[in-house]
């Protein structure tokens, strides 16, 4: 292998990042580029800064593709559950717009009352001491 310093593209998503006079192992026979250890973990942190700086600009806002990607569920789910009043969404323009907050709060929220599949009741400690057999 022989030591070649050269220009590296790397991508992430949409964007490219271009790094010039990355030390690279080229093989003669091939043509096969190896980064050493050091180099690669440069541009493996590079990339990685590159993404959590664009995640952290992202709004905190999302449509109905992405809350149902984030519920793992399917579109029309997402328009029964704003027609039912289960999650809080607006319009923008002809769009439905989602809090990303109001989202993460509503799983939140749903893990104490998934058993019911509804809401929970003002009945139920009277409920659970009933079965209990406490009165």
């Amino acid at each position: 292998m022989d030591s070649v310093v050269t220009a590296h593209e790397a991508k992430w998503g949409k964007y490219r990042l271009l790094l010039d006079g990355i030390n690279l192992y080229k093989c003669p026979d091939c043509g096969r580029k190896v980064f050493s250890p050091e180099e690669a973990a440069m541009v493996q942190n590079l990339t990685k800064a590159l993404a959590e700086n664009l995640s952290e600009n992202k709004p905190d806002f999302l449509n109905i593709l992405e809350v149902a990607d984030v519920l793992r569920v399917s579109k029309q789910t997402v328009y029964n559950m704003i027609r039912d009043g289960r999650i809080n969404a607006f319009k923008c323009g002809r769009e439905w717009r989602f809090r990303k907050e109001d989202i993460l709060d509503s799983i939140e929220g749903n893990y104490n009352v998934a058993a019911r599949g509804d809401t929970v009741s003002t009945k139920d400690p009277e409920l659970v001491r009933e079965l209990l057999g406490q009165k």
